[in-house]
């Protein structure tokens, strides 16, 4: 008997076990998917635990046209990875489409060592980023109650006319 041979993955098939791939290793690392869309497109966000009580989008997962699927990255994450990404990466410049991200990243396939690099250096950028919003809220919340304080020791002081 001749043994049959695997059924070859299909586009779909691999476009989906590329996006699969990219979900579980934020997944892994503590971040949540969303399914959302933008008009006819749909696309997943990637974002921070509920628990660390911030709606900042990590990354987005889109499909690709010519490859199996896109990562959206915001600048910063981008120039982080830059340096690690081979030569032959498809990058695309997507600030043109506002949807709160500058760079795609295009994957091949599900096996593509491009991938993990991306997640990594995305998630850093993006508690590097959540630090600096987190920092800048406490300093507000300090500001807020300095001068609360400020306006309850004015209000003593000040005088009435009338009495």
């Amino acid at each position: 008997m001749s043994e049959s041979k695997p059924k070859p993955i299909g586009k779909r098939e691999m476009k989906k076990l590329t996006k699969d791939t990219i979900f579980n290793a934020y997944l892994l690392n503590g971040y949540e998917v969303h399914e959302m869309k933008a008009g006819s497109v749909t696309y997943h966000a990637i974002k921070h635990p509920a628990k660390v009580g911030s709606n900042q989008v990590v990354a987005a997962v889109y499909g690709s046209l010519t490859k199996a699927a896109s990562l959206w990255l915001k600048e910063s994450a981008f120039q982080a990875v830059k340096p690690h990404l081979p030569l032959d990466t498809m990058v695309e410049d997507v600030e043109p489409f506002r949807r709160g991200f500058q760079w795609a990243i295009h994957f091949e396939d599900k096996d593509d060592d491009v991938i993990d690099i991306a997640v990594e250096h995305s998630i850093s950028a993006a508690c590097a980023r959540l630090e600096k919003t987190q920092e800048r809220q406490n300093l507000e919340e300090e500001r807020a109650k300095a001068r609360a304080e400020r306006e309850a020791k004015r209000a003593e002081t000040r005088r009435d006319w009338r009495a």
